[in-house]
């Protein structure tokens, strides 16, 4: 399983232009992730995503309030659900680009995702310390 973390500020209450919008996928897989994840308390939650107190309390106030179906009056489509600052943008794209990439690939296994070769990321198993945490670095040119 792959695990993203969302961005520390979401904005669901700024009304925005309805548009054409299609649903997320693995819903019911996602339903199933929240359902175990709303026992565990901040605590735990920041233990096992490495958060600060402060973001394990605010995904554990999320997922108490995460519900199906998914729709206009209780989610928004994530590119007007996000109010943060860009920064790191590097990073923020390498994680998209990687999702995008697992979900494509439909990775299921941690060694497949190490096939991740994207506008010039790779893994890097020098820089790894852990087998379960792949470090990726961007080559340039």
């Amino acid at each position: 399983m792959i695990l993203l973390s969302p961005a520390k500020k979401l904005d669901y209450v700024s009304p925005f232009t309805s548009i054409n919008h299609t649903q997320a996928r693995c819903l019911e897989d996602s339903q199933i992730l929240v359902e175990q994840l709303k026992t565990y308390p901040p605590q735990q939650l920041a233990e096992l995503m490495h958060l600060s107190d402060e973001l394990a309390q605010l995904n554990f106030e999320r997922y108490a309030q995460w519900q199906l179906p998914c729709q206009l009056d209780n989610a928004k489509p994530a590119m007007f659900a996000f109010a943060g600052k860009v920064i790191s943008c590097f990073a923020k794209r390498a994680r998209g680009l990687m999702a995008r990439f697992a979900l494509q690939q439909k990775i299921t296994q941690l060694e497949q995702i190490l096939e991740f070769t994207v506008h010039a990321y790779a893994y890097n198993p020098s820089l790894t310390q852990h087998p379960n945490r792949p470090v990726f670095t961007r080559k340039t040119f």
